[in-house]
């Protein structure tokens, strides 16, 4: 990694992205779940929530196209037709709100490579957390509403529903890297602080840090030295 020059301030020095470790300046960079990252890494996440998203409302729409048919064709002139499109309408609604509950993934996530987890544990999130941080994008017309306020939220990470359920989505083939990780400094296993840690083994619970680990681990503590030098640039 390229050293800064003496005329640089430290607020402006070069450091790798923790996603691609890609050389950016940090007043070039974007912050994602409250961690520098370069601007290529920024879009392409966000892209990839919105091309999940919108995997997710298709097949949201091919399924109650597929129930009106269906209905249409088994209740023809019934009287209870109605009620029971209705019906079969708000059970595709519930149904498009716990999208994530399967291991934190709905088919578009899987497809495009994105997981929904619990914003403190890391474990992928179940029906309830699914249900909770969609709520608001299964109601019909408030969805709508709701998805303009969410648009400015994608490029820093956390949603409205992500504050309500305690949740995250992640980039699953960069899971290890510092935005994702729920914490580089705290085993896993038994949640043992380890900063500072330079023998590669948990001295709580004995549990192995891996070289990835132990990288994630120095990202963290840079990070929070860049937030430091930042809030002191003049």
């Amino acid at each position: 990694m390229s050293q800064p020059s003496a005329q640089t301030p430290a607020s402006v020095r070069l450091r790798e992205c923790p996603i691609c470790a890609r050389q950016e300046t940090l007043c070039d960079g974007a912050f994602l779940y409250g961690v520098r990252v370069c601007q290529p890494c920024s879009r392409a996440f966000t892209g990839s929530r919105e091309r999940a998203f919108l995997v997710d409302c298709l097949l949201f729409l091919l399924l109650v196209l597929a129930l009106s048919i269906i209905l249409s064709n088994v209740l023809p002139g019934s009287p209870y037709s109605s009620k029971v499109v209705i019906v079969a309408y708000l059970g595709s609604c519930l149904l498009f709100a716990c999208k994530d509950g399967l291991a934190g993934m709905s088919l578009g996530k899987l497809l495009i490579g994105l997981q929904v987890v619990d914003a403190e544990t890391g474990r992928p999130a179940g029906p309830v957390k699914s249900f909770l941080r969609n709520l608001c994008v299964s109601i019909p017309l408030v969805s709508w509403f709701y998805m303009w306020a969410v648009a400015s939220q994608l490029a820093e990470g956390p949603r409205c529903g992500d504050g309500l359920a305690g949740t995250r989505v992640i980039w699953r083939r960069h899971r290890y890297a510092l935005p994702f990780a729920v914490s580089a400094t705290v085993c896993w296993a038994c949640g043992y602080e380890l900063r500072g840690n330079v023998s590669g083994r948990c001295p709580e619970c004995g549990r192995t840090i891996s070289p990835e680990m132990m990288r994630r681990i120095n990202q963290e503590m840079e990070s929070q030295q860049d937030w430091i030098d930042v809030s002191q640039a003049p």
